[in-house]
């Protein structure tokens, strides 16, 4: 019964519904059944283009599966995370010209190491993970018998740890030098609260609670289509309510006093991201002589926490990482050595 008139407590809703069995590579069948098509016609469309797409299952073009990948994934993850995920299978165009179940192991092989001579390791690293992704994806859901990918030795990447901070004496050098209000409290808020700079600048007066000494981070300013929009935090851990010292809470309270332009419901950074990132890259080199990014001030307040010993729980959530996995990730090798601590135990119960 390929299309049926749609019931809803034994009345007919004017919708159809579309009731199929499709044939498995493994020779099993699979069940089909979706409702709440407008027309037969849409409802036996539906019915022909999965039939299609099944019988192709694996002996598909690479660069229409990868549509096919990015269609699903669309109603899956962040609209920004979507574009990201575009931008990259964009660029993927080596295997543009084969069929997907015919992609060896040997050809794999062959782009990464094409890859190797064209990127950084961290590009490397990005692509690599989310084609493995997409055939794992083929593998589960387009028929392919095996994801070609298991069958290659792993890329050993070696991403640069290193990542650049300030000490507190450093950065009270650069702030000094800064004369335009707004500038000079944003590098203070990412300075002592870790916070990134898209989350800061989407900051409204509202969500300073004063009295409690909290920031609310509900939003994040992101590129979308070559444009700035506010949309929701990178994830659902960015959603979160951390704790401001009571200087921070002072110099908001006065920049807000003189700040007579920003009404209640307003938000309290004027502008735009280049202005923010120029002007700290610009005083960091007359002041420190060093090349460093705004997101570094980030890295300190992290690195300024491990330093004095604040837990590693702590400080992923207040830094709204995913997981503590990540936050180990990016600062694991900041945290000192506990063997001496270790062999100092031992001796110390062996009475030596």
């Amino acid at each position: 019964m390929p299309a049926e008139k749609e019931k809803l407590k034994g009345e007919y809703t004017g919708r159809w519904n579309a009731r199929f069995t499709i044939k498995l590579i493994n020779g099993n069948s699979k069940r089909i059944y979706k409702r709440g098509f407008k027309s037969k016609k849409e409802a036996l469309e539906y019915e022909k283009n999965m039939i299609l797409d099944n019988s192709l299952g694996s002996n598909i073009q690479f660069r229409k599966i990868v549509d096919k990948y990015l269609e699903y994934k669309k109603m899956r993850v962040k609209e920004s995370s979507f574009l990201n995920l575009t931008s990259i299978f964009k660029n993927i165009t080596f295997f543009d010209n084969f069929i997907l179940s015919e992609i060896t192991p040997k050809i794999i092989s062959d782009f990464q190491n094409e890859l190797i001579k064209t990127y950084k390791p961290s590009t490397v690293k990005i692509i690599n993970i989310n084609l493995r992704m997409l055939f794992t994806w083929c593998v589960r859901y387009r028929n392919l018998s095996n994801n070609p990918f298991d069958m290659v030795e792993r890329l050993k990447i070696e991403t640069s740890k290193k990542i650049n901070i300030i000490t507190v004496d450093e950065f009270n050098q650069i702030v000094e030098q800064v004369n335009n209000e707004d500038m000079k409290l944003m590098f203070k808020l990412l300075f002592w609260t870790g916070l990134r700079i898209g989350e800061a600048r989407a900051l409204k007066i509202d969500d300073i609670d004063f009295e409690n000494k909290t920031i609310s981070v509900t939003k994040n300013y992101t590129k979308l289509h070559g444009k700035e929009s506010l949309t929701s935090p990178k994830t659902k851990r960015s959603n979160r309510i951390i704790r401001i010292d009571d200087k921070l809470v002072e110099d908001i309270k006065e920049y807000l006093d003189k700040a007579l332009y920003i009404i209640d419901d307003d938000f309290i950074f004027r502008h735009q991201k280049t202005s923010y990132t120029a002007k700290f890259k610009k005083i960091v080199l007359k002041v420190l002589k060093k090349d460093l990014r705004i997101h570094d001030l980030r890295h300190s307040h992290a690195s300024f926490l491990i330093n004095n010993g604040v837990d590693i729980l702590l400080i992923s959530q207040r830094l709204g990482h995913s997981n503590i996995a990540m936050t180990l990730n990016v600062y694991s090798h900041l945290y000192p050595s506990k063997e001496n601590e270790a062999i100092e135990l031992i001796n110390k119960l062996k009475g030596v």
